[in-house]
């Protein structure tokens, strides 16, 4: 063999070019992790009265459980890899000032939860001036200032580091949605500055870290991955040792304007880019129309290396440095601009699957004034909340003629279609791209049932951003959403789960699984719903974990072809000491009323409208009997608490001599947050007056000084424990012997195929939403008889009998 060793030498490369080479590959592979900051203070929850250019959403009658539903929605759409969520702690024995308070992330798993969504997962932002400073000096004075400083000497202020902020974020994260580096949950920091800090020197600044890597360990069981702005190392030079810090960033500069910057620290690269500034302390900068500050921070930080990028401000308006839709036309072309940008520096510019909720469009036509629907945003599209799987809103009241448009969306070479509709009569809608139809779609009556419909493949010369155009053609078809999904080689036909359905005592979890056919189908993902989380929550995995008592629907979703499986999950009930459906004896120090639209169960709750102290108190009679022991018994209720502001300590007290302070069990309330609240108070730690009889409880109260007028509400108390009430039976479900006829019905139907011990004797029929609200229930007696619940509205629901410790359960379907 001749070898050309001439040849051979222009291919050679040296052993120090090669490794250099392998780190820039190393590097490019990790260049693209995106992610922004996200926070939830009240005024960013009221955005459009409080800060006008975020309309994408009606605020003046929005929930928080759907402002986390928007903002989840808009972060998957935006391509982040994740989110860092600003917890600024909270002091358990004020009330939350609407903040940043950590278990708030709970409502934001729960909305993740809802949507389906695991495209992004969460990071913890510690806003150190806030959660340190601020946070610790309102727990002690009753005032959110930063005067005086925060010492970084006094371990004893790792309280407020540690277990009233970072400990319960990290809590209400599971760990199947921590944003990880290595392996390891990241928590980036803000500043240290003498302006909030005293005492950082010394290497005092890196005993905090040291000692928040120890609790994640001890507590948590891993080793966090720390990122520390590049001035702690100003201030504390030990900070700089090996092994303190995991990465260093350099935020950016409203005051020198620069928009971002990158810090290379032991060879890792970490960016942060901000859109714009217009914070009233600093030289203000504000992103041009077009959004080209936002790109010149993403090309200077993502396309330059950097293998982690942090964007300020998914939810900043108050400092110009928001990421969301928005209404605003001197910084936007359009309204999911931003989001765009957002996700052509993202790792999946051109997702295999993009979700278009088309209420959301940028830009539409229609042909009726106003909102007929009065929800989600402000104009001309008749827009409703869904009461569609994974929830949201959808377009109805639609005609011939009208229109819903996206601009600058990533389409693939070959992409197929989906449209999620529901219709009573037959309609048709038609596809274009870039105002050319490329598609026409019949769209069959589904008898108002939501369905999803293949729309259709269109190909293109090559991926590229183009206008997206939705017109309706003939018909009134409600729409949810439409996708656009990469072609597969070989498609889903069908799913099936494990199990469809099954009954978990409170706390106890159960694993699921889906068989996808055909078995080699291209894509194999699967994203998993829950439709009340406060019943059974659903892992992306599949691990369903029983909460609270009711029926939770949990869906099994391929990506491709959106084929679904669901499983029925009932929590057995538990003996309410009040279900708070009635207004029986209860009374206050202000005048009570049923709720029958904000109810946590049930088919009310109570209300209360004041100022005055008593909220709730009622004597029983007859007494109740818990069965339990001062050691077992925890007493659990929904209170819900409009302004916290307005609350001094809120007390409860449970007693067994039927009047006020005797014989009872009390309990302070701390860490309410304003909404719903989910109460659990252990007896073991109550503070005992006289002598209380668990066996003969006849006596409730709530009641607290209050600073203004409130709205409070309470449902549902229970004396339970932790887990399965004792002594109460076990219900057996079966789906096997019931049918509804018709079905659908129009609110009129019989009961057949009917089990034998059903055929005489008095049983119970109740009617839940998928949401497992209980919406009907009644006492029959004859199980051939018509059943007419005409009060009911069109929708899916789930009817179930009891009788004997046994049920029953069916699907209902009502359309009027």
């Amino acid at each position: 063999m001749i070898i050309d060793t001439k040849s051979m030498n222009r291919y050679f490369i040296p052993i120090g070019l090669m490794n250099i080479l392998m780190f820039l590959i190393t590097l490019n592979l990790r260049s693209q992790e995106l992610g922004a900051t996200l926070c939830w203070h009240y005024k960013e929850m009221q955005a459009g009265v409080s800060y006008p250019f975020n309309q994408s959403i009606k605020k003046a009658d929005l929930s928080e459980t759907e402002w986390w539903e928007n903002i989840v929605e808009e972060v998957e759409y935006s391509g982040l890899d994740y989110i860092a969520l600003l917890s600024r702690g909270y002091s358990p024995g004020r009330p939350d000032r609407g903040a940043g308070h950590p278990v708030k992330i709970i409502d934001l798993v729960n909305a993740m939860n809802r949507r389906a969504v695991n495209s992004f997962k969460l990071a913890i932002f510690d806003d150190c001036p806030s959660s340190w400073t601020a946070n610790s000096n309102y727990d002690k004075t009753g005032t959110y200032s930063t005067n005086p400083k925060f010492d970084c000497g006094d371990v004893n202020n790792y309280k407020y580091i540690w277990d009233l902020n970072l400990k319960e974020a990290i809590k209400n994260i599971p760990d199947e949605r921590r944003y990880k580096i290595d392996g390891r949950m990241v928590i980036i920091f803000w500043s240290v500055k003498s302006t909030w800090m005293t005492n950082m020197g010394n290497g005092n600044l890196k005993k905090i870290l040291d000692y928040i890597r120890t609790q994640c360990k001890a507590t948590y069981g891993f080793n966090p991955y720390l990122v520390i702005n590049r001035n702690w190392f100003d201030v504390d030079s030990e900070c700089n040792s090996p092994g303190v810090a995991d990465a260093v960033h350099n935020w950016f500069s409203s005051a020198n304007n620069y928009s971002f910057t990158n810090y290379n620290w032991n060879g890792k690269i970490t960016g942060v880019v901000t859109p714009g500034f217009g914070h009233p302390d600093d030289t203000p900068f504000i992103d041009p129309k077009g959004g080209q500050t936002l790109i010149q921070g993403l090309e200077g930080t993502v396309k330059s290396g950097a293998s982690l990028t942090l964007c300020e401000g998914f939810t900043d308006a108050a400092e110009s440095a928001a990421y969301w839709r928005s209404k605003d036309v001197t910084y936007y072309k359009y309204p999911n601009q931003r989001l765009n940008i957002l996700r052509k520096y993202s790792k999946t510019p051109y997702p295999d699957q993009l979700k278009l909720e088309v209420e959301a469009c940028d830009n539409y036509s229609d042909q009726s004034t106003g909102n007929s629907g009065g929800a989600f945003r402000d104009g001309d599209m008749d827009i409703a909340k869904t009461t569609d799987i994974n929830g949201g809103w959808h377009v109805t009241g639609t005609q011939a003629g009208e229109f819903m448009e996206w601009f600058e969306l990533p389409m693939l070479s070959s992409n197929r279609f989906y449209i999620r509709y529901k219709s009573e009569e037959a309609a048709s809608v038609s596809i274009s791209v870039d105002r050319t139809v490329v598609s026409e779609i019949s769209l069959p009556s589904t008898n108002n049932v939501w369905t999803t419909k293949d729309a259709g493949v269109y190909n293109m010369s090559a991926k590229g951003e183009h206008t997206v155009r939705l017109t309706i053609v003939s018909g009134s078809p409600d729409i949810n959403y439409f996708t656009r999904n990469s072609i597969s080689a070989i498609p889903v036909t069908a799913v099936s789960i494990s199990e469809t359905s099954a009954t978990l005592a409170a706390n106890s979890t159960l694993q699921l699984s889906t068989t996808i056919l055909p078995a080699n189908a291209t894509n194999q993902k699967i994203r998993w719903s829950t439709s009340n989380e406060t019943v059974a929550t659903v892992s992306t995995e599949g691990l369903v974990t029983a909460r609270s008592s009711g029926t939770a629907i949990i869906w099994a979703i391929s990506l491709d072809g959106e084929k679904a499986a669901t499983a029925q999950i009932t929590v057995p009930g538990a003996v309410f000491f009040d279900d708070c459906d009635q207004l029986t004896l209860w009374n206050s120090s202000a005048a009570l009323k049923l709720n029958d639209t904000d109810q946590k169960q049930g088919t009310n709750c109570i209300e209360f409208n004041g100022s005055t102290t008593d909220e709730f108190k009622k004597a029983f009679s007859p007494a109740y009997n818990s069965e339990l022991t001062s050691d077992n018994a925890v007493l659990k209720f929904w209170y819900y608490v409009s302004d916290v502001s307005n609350c001094g300590t809120v007390r409860v007290e449970l007693g067994s001599a039927g009047k006020a302070d005797v014989d009872e069990f009390s309990w302070p309330l701390s860490g309410l947050v304003n909404g719903w609240n989910q109460i659990s108070l252990k007896v073991s730690q109550a503070t005992i007056l006289g002598s209380p009889n668990l066996n003969a409880l006849n006596w409730f109260r709530i009641y607290n000084q209050k600073s203004g007028t409130i709205t409070t509400r309470i449902d549902g108390i229970e004396i339970t424990t932790d887990q399965v009430i004792s002594g109460v039976k076990q219900e057996v479900v079966s789906e096997k012997g019931i049918s509804v006829f018709p079905n659908p019905s129009n609110g009129v139907f019989r009961l057949k195929n009917l089990p034998a011990n059903l055929a005489s004797g008095e049983y119970e029929l109740k009617i839940f939403d998928l949401g497992g609200k209980l919406i009907y229930s009644s006492t029959i007696t004859d199980p051939l008889a018509t059943v007419q619940v005409n009060e009911i509205r069109d929708g899916i629901f789930i009817l179930q009998i009891s009788i004997e410790g046994l049920s029953y359960k069916t699907k209902l379907i009502v359309k009027k």
